[in-house]
């Protein structure tokens, strides 16, 4: 394998905070990292030149889960963005999840002499994979952990340190061993303490620093954690959220402020009917009421005044030896190391689980529907419009008798609906406008795009994908209200949970072929006099894609304007596609990439001819600044060995002349549960993943594999367009020396640049938040300019309609004729500008807006 001895600037600096920016190692992924371990089934790289592969640096750890972000902006650094990431149990510390005594207990239990886990004690493990018998963190998916009476905690070695008073008081005795629950106990120890919302502030100086440059998820030790940990605040329950915003909807508004729509509830599936408004500037959350079991455990923490520790310790004994773990005997909290809570153990009077209204209180400002997996996008006008999600019945509680954690759930996950009703989200006022008239039923997280129809203010649409009908025939007469639950209220009609005679269309019953293109007229619902009766309006069917998109797709959302405020072109662009219901091999996945223009008279789905994409699930698709599409891979087809268990390449698509370039590898892994931004310096960040993907089977560096080894980690990709050669040698970039901070519709913008003559494209991205694939804030808009009367002028036609270009936080970039992007400016797009805004047309900037930073990319 070639090596090279370069170094080099990676990531933006601290732009606009006057200080000089922090900026990592750019060592190469295919280059410099160590070897793969012995029986790894790693596979060496073999795209070597960066000018055509790109490339990708080292991980920086990260303090929890991003399986949603946000990119936000503040006033004291308006240039460099923060991001507002989270994954399940946004609203609590680890600690409350999980006994720290009992994680230390299983470390030091395991041969360790101490946690934090020194330094060469872990790091001498890799790559050869040496271990003490008994190693938590080694032999996961081999030994079966129980708890003192016998009942299986599965193979996740950390599981038997779930606090069951957490689970019985707060999480209503659900199932907690599944998924994303198990990224609250990290082997990082500086982490026990974080909330599972955070900021990551990238204008803080640790914001990318850590202790070496790792290219493996076990190697990231607790050095590295607390190397960039000040970066990192709490935004949690401390700061004013009590919900679990764990894979929801988003809408970004004008101002800054996310809207995080609905939430997690107990154990999946069972939604929130709230909008939880989060403001960067303040790094807090809009006032919402207290759920009765959140504020009952912050009295009254396990559960020790209520007596539940003594109950649960009690029933812990009788069943077995409560100083054992793993057969070390160390400190082990009996009753909270059950795998179930003992039945009828005490629970707070007057807080039940199986009541909604005690759980997730009335309040004004709430939707008319519980909703988890929702999406959501801003509206043209400001507001957000909320589609999609489903919801379990939660007066369906456990079966406490069932001691097997994966089954007890079974009758209250059988009672699952999906929400056929979209709702209208005014954040100024707080109010939301249920849409009964405009019935339609998709899957979870459909993708949706604001659609331009005319040269009014009002003439727009909600584009979605995988829309299926949802006849309202069958539902009671007469106008909805709010006390409505379609989750319970299905029940009326279905009275065992699961029955197949439910005829109402609450389900995803997959009956067209392939995936619908459906677009809403948003404003005609909302002015319907007939509004809140059930019906199937104001939806225009406009195309079918060839191939199917469940659990939505990676897509990209580009739009070109050309003089006089014209759209050119607005396409949108999928992968990820199944083949669809009818076809020889149904369901099995395409390596196709769809694309489709809106302007076109007749908007029609088109295969990119001749090109295909290298097949993996849950892929996101990334627009960039220059018009291409970057592919960021997930799983892949399954299989014994690495390569078949993750897809670990970068793609780039290029729509302007039908390509797909298979680019670098990555160690760093995702599947569902991870998060990807373009940032201010043109570079691609991805972000989290899940536990089955972060340390996996034939792992380059611990080949067994172990997901216990896993924590959540960054990784910035380089694309080719920052490079001159193959070997890394950065191309000049144009620089953008002066534009204004805010910006508004139909104007003539000026701005100063390095060298005017050698522009050939301006474009905005439109920043908000991400959760899985799904990226409906995200567009990327080319608008028309040229040339001034100086050397150093541009002229820039703004976008003459916020169906055009979203109102909100933009990144401004000009792209030379090498195809090199700037590093961006921050603006923000205002409906209205007002007194005190900055915005001077044809006039100087009032300030640098990147000091320390023009030529760092020379």
């Amino acid at each position: 394998m070639r090596r090279k001895t370069r170094s080099g600037m990676l990531s933006l600096a601290l732009l606009g905070a006057g200080l000089l920016g922090v900026a990592l190692s750019a060592y190469a992924h295919d280059e410099d990292e160590p070897d793969p371990a012995p029986g790894s089934s790693w596979e060496p790289e073999t795209c070597l030149d960066d000018s055509v592969c790109g490339d990708a640096g080292g991980y920086i750890a990260m303090s929890y889960n991003a399986v949603g972000s946000a990119m936000v902006w503040t006033t004291e650094h308006w240039e460099i963005p923060m991001i507002q990431f989270k994954g399940r149990h946004s609203e609590w510390r680890a600690d409350d999840i999980y006994d720290v005594n009992c994680i230390e207990a299983a470390i030091i239990g395991s041969g360790y002499s101490a946690w934090p886990i020194p330094h060469d004690e872990w790091h001498d493990q890799f790559p050869s994979g040496v271990t003490v018998p008994g190693n938590v963190f080694l032999d996961g998916n081999l030994v079966t952990r129980r708890d003192t009476t016998g009942n299986s905690h599965g193979t996740k070695s950390l599981s038997p340190c779930i606090r069951s008073s957490f689970k019985h008081l707060v999480y209503g005795g659900y199932s907690m061993h599944q998924g994303q629950s198990l990224f609250a106990a990290s082997r990082i120890r500086a982490y026990m303490h974080k909330e599972g919302s955070q900021i990551w502030d990238w204008a803080h100086p640790d914001a990318f620093k850590n202790d070496h440059n790792a290219f493996d998820n076990v190697d990231v030790t607790e050095e590295d954690g607390l190397a960039n940990l000040a970066s990192m605040t709490d935004s949690g329950q401390s700061r004013g959220l009590y919900y679990s915003i764990y894979s929801l909807g988003y809408a970004t508004m004008e101002d800054g402020r996310v809207v995080h729509i609905g939430g997690h509830n107990m154990n999946s599936n069972s939604g929130f009917r709230k909008m939880n408004v989060y403001n960067p500037e303040t790094n807090r959350w809009a006032a919402r009421p207290i759920p009765c079991n959140i504020a009952n455990w912050r009295n009254d923490p396990g559960g020790v005044a209520l007596g539940y520790k003594a109950y649960a310790d009690a029933a812990a004994a009788a069943g077995g030896q409560p100083g054992s773990f793993g057969g070390v005997t160390s400190y082990v909290p009996a009753g909270d190391q059950l795998v179930n809570p003992p039945i009828g153990a005490p629970t707070w009077p007057n807080c039940s689980q199986r009541n909604r209204d005690d759980v997730d209180p009335k309040h004004p400002t709430n939707p008319r529907y519980q909703r988890w997996y929702p999406s959501g996008i801003t509206l043209p006008d400001n507001r957000a419009v909320v589609y999609g999600g489903d919801d379990l019945d939660e007066s369906v509680g456990p079966n406490e008798a069932d001691p097997n954690f994966g089954s007890r759930d079974a009758d209250f996950r059988a009672t699952r609906i999906f929400h056929a009703v979209a709702e209208i989200y005014d954040v100024d006022t707080e109010r939301s406008i249920p849409l009964e008239n405009a019935r339609k039923v998709f899957n979870l997280y459909p993708a949706a795009t604001i659609v331009e129809t005319g040269n009014g203010p009002d003439d727009w649409k909600l584009c979605a994908m995988t829309g299926e009908p949802a006849p309202a025939s069958e539902l009671p007469p007469g106008p909805r209200n709010e006390d409505v639950d379609d989750a319970a209220d299905w029940r009326r009609f279905c009275t065992t949970p699961g029955c197949a005679a439910d005829t109402r269309a609450i389900r995803m019953v997959g009956t067209r072929p392939s995936s619908s293109v459906d677009c809403l007229d948003v404003k005609a619902a909302e002015r319907d006099p007939n509004r809140n009766i059930p019906a199937e309006n104001h939806w225009t069917h406009v195309n079918t894609a060839k191939n199917q998109y469940i659990y939505c797709c990676g897509t990209a959302d580009i739009l070109k304007i050309g003089p006089n405020g014209k759209t050119i072109s607005h396409t949108w662009t999928t992968v990820n596609g199944a083949i669809g219901l009818g076809n020889p091999g149904a369901g099995d996945r395409t390596n196709e990439v769809e694309t489709m223009d809106f302007n076109d008279p007749n908007p029609q789905w088109r295969v990119l001819p001749g090109h295909t994409y290298q097949v993996g699930t849950t892929i996101h698709a990334v627009p960039l600044p220059d018009g291409t599409i970057v592919l960021r891979g997930g799983s892949g087809p399954g299989g014994g060995t690495y390569e078949l268990l993750n897809y670990t390449k970068y793609q780039l698509v290029n729509l302007d002349d039908g390509s797909v370039r298979v680019m670098s590898k990555t160690t760093h892994l995702g599947g569902l549960h991870k998060t990807v931004f373009v940032m201010p310096d043109a570079s691609v960040i991805s972000m989290a993943g899940d536990r089955t993907a972060m340390v996996s089977r034939g792992d380059r560096r611990f080949a067994p594999g172990d997901q216990d080894l896993g924590v959540s980690v960054a990784q910035i990709f380089n694309p080719p367009y920052l490079f001159a050669d193959a070997d890394g040698n950065r191309k000049p970039r144009p620089i953008i020396q002066s534009a204004p901070d805010r910006i508004t519709y139909n104007q003539q913008l000026r701005i100063l640049v390095d060298d005017a003559s050698k522009i050939s494209k301006v474009s905005i991205l439109r920043t908000g938040a991400i959760t899985h694939e799904l990226n409906n804030d995200n567009r990327v808009v080319f608008l028309n300019f040229r040339r001034g009367k100086g050397n150093n002028e541009l002229l820039i036609d703004t976008p003459a309609r916020p169906a055009q270009a979203i109102p909100g936080d933009h990144m401004l970039f000009v792209v030379n004729q090498d195809g090199t992007p700037s590093v961006a400016k921050h603006v923000r797009l205002l409906r209205k500008l007002k007194k005190g805004d900055e915005f001077v047309n044809g006039g100087p900037h009032t300030h640098d807006p990147f000091p320390h930073t023009h030529g760092l990319w020379q």
